[in-house]
């Protein structure tokens, strides 16, 4: 929360940023507040339920921007492009499976919820913010998420503060930290260009498909296993991303 605003501030001035009119600033905040807020129950998820299910559901974001843009935004995808978005979704969910001989036994089922509830507000920021692109730059949308964001995570993090025996001052979190928002600073640049040239409803699930990059880190850095059916699933995504060219 404390770094997401410089960095983001850092980045707007390397792309010599301006802000837009005010009732575009005014939608881009809205929007951004609930990018915000998605973070949040995208953390509660996690805190109880298993990342293999979350994050396959979380990515499937894509299928509401993808509706969204067929309904109000009037994008066809075409035949090809149907099947691209179809594999690559599948491919997707099924990549982050992984077989759990000793399945642990999860106390309640709230993590459901706010699993869903990120799913629909990561979908709803995309559709919008691509309503978004032609009134303001993608490194001005990523300096208003720097500015509210800390806001709406702060009651979130003093309920936090208080529960846990929590260390305000860590070099290690420090550094990831850091790391961890000049890498999601970035990519939502990149991802508001995208969508500045691409129909959501193709921009939504390549971006989607990021589960594919979680899996062959695990795989290649942390020696984990790779299962006989993610490989199925990674060349499944290939061939929905090269459809959908």
């Amino acid at each position: 929360a404390i770094i997401t605003l410089p960095v983001a501030y850092i980045f707007f001035l390397i792309f010599h940023g301006s802000m837009p009119e005010s009732q575009y600033l005014l939608k881009a905040f809205l929007i951004q507040g609930l990018s915000a807020l998605s973070f949040i129950f995208f953390f509660l998820a996690l805190l109880s339920g298993p990342i293999s299910i979350i994050s396959p559901i979380v990515s499937g974001y894509s299928v509401i921007s993808i509706i969204g843009g067929i309904i109000f935004l009037h994008e066809m995808p075409s035949a090809a492009q149907w099947i691209g978005i179809l594999l690559i979704i599948a491919g997707s969910v099924t990549i982050c499976i992984e077989p759990d001989k000793n399945k642990r036994n999860i106390k309640h089922k709230m993590w459901i919820i706010w699993t869903l509830l990120a799913t629909a507000c990561f979908g709803i920021w995309s559709l919008v913010s691509k309503t978004l692109t032609s009134h303001v730059e993608p490194w001005t949308m990523t300096l208003i998420f720097g500015i509210i964001a800390p806001f709406i995570w702060a009651p979130y993090i003093m309920m936090k503060w208080k529960r846990e025996d929590a260390v305000f001052f860590d070099i290690k979190g420090i550094i990831f930290g850091t790391l961890s928002v000049i890498m999601t600073t970035g990519a939502a640049i990149s991802y508001y260009l995208s969508l500045s040239k691409l129909p959501v409803s193709i921009a939504a699930p390549v971006t989607g498909s990021h589960p594919i990059f979680t899996v062959l880190i695990s795989l290649i850095v942390l020696k984990e296993r790779f299962y006989r059916f993610q490989f199925i699933s990674f060349a499944v995504i290939l061939i929905g991303l090269y459809l959908l060219r």
